[in-house]
């Protein structure tokens, strides 16, 4: 098992073979959009991205997307074929990348770091909480075929900003 630098053909693999709560989520948020398109756009993700390789082959994509200075979105896919092994390793990968993300003293700091779950995945809300977000809410209805989306977060300290001299 081994974590990789997201390429484009590792998207495009586990995007095919993606679990079915996973394409439900996507549909749920971006509507009818293509495998490929997705694909494309885990791997042009702004922030950190990375493959789970099991037995050789991806089987998990997560990242980081940051949406700018101050936020960012969590997010992860997996196929069937991922283990109970390789999800534990990927849990402390994936806890370390939280923890850069969310830590004041690290370069890609973000004082909130977002992830959204799917109304009835209580699978994918037990995940976040245990990674330490807290429940904010419910977006009723918010998703394309009226589906429910949780919206989920951590909030740190605000950035200190470095204010510009006047002219």
């Amino acid at each position: 098992m081994s974590f990789q630098d997201l390429t484009l053909a590792d998207a495009l693999t586990v995007v095919d073979g993606m679990r079915q709560w996973d394409r439900r989520v996507v549909a749920a948020m971006l509507g009818d959009v293509g495998d490929e398109a997705f694909a494309v756009s885990r791997w042009q993700t702004d922030g950190p991205a990375w493959a789970v390789h099991q037995d050789g082959r991806p089987v998990a994509l997560g990242g980081v997307s940051f949406q700018n200075d101050w936020a960012a979105v969590c997010w992860l896919i997996a196929t069937d074929e991922i283990t109970p092994q390789t999800w534990r390793k990927l849990a402390r990968h994936a806890r370390k990348v939280l923890a850069n993300a969310t830590s004041p003293a690290h370069e890609h700091y973000r004082h909130r770091v977002e992830a959204y779950t799917l109304g009835g995945w209580d699978a994918a809300a037990k995940f976040a909480q245990r990674f330490g977000f807290a429940h904010e809410g419910v977006r009723r209805g918010a998703g394309s075929g009226g589906e429910d989306l949780h919206m989920w977060a951590i909030v740190g300290p605000v950035k200190e900003k470095k204010c510009r001299q006047a002219m």
